[in-house]
């Protein structure tokens, strides 16, 4: 997961699966200009997810296809 942020920013990360399982979650993830974000799905199976990022400022939600 790409980020580029002018101004620090501290983030939170869940992913769910298509049944609304949460698979994936990383907390207080500290951005400072531009940085890859890497979450570690390959125990998970093919199928779709989605990807939440959020903070006291806003959410942000994207689809994500896993395939196998």
């Amino acid at each position: 997961l790409q980020m580029n942020t002018k101004t620090p920013l501290e983030l939170n990360i869940i992913v769910y699966n298509n049944r609304g399982v949460k698979v994936y979650e990383d907390e207080n993830i500290q951005i400072v200009g531009s940085e890859t974000i890497r979450m570690d799905l390959s125990n998970q199976p093919s199928g779709i997810y989605l990807v939440n990022v959020y903070n006291s400022s806003g959410k942000w939600i994207e689809k994500l296809i896993i395939r196998k």
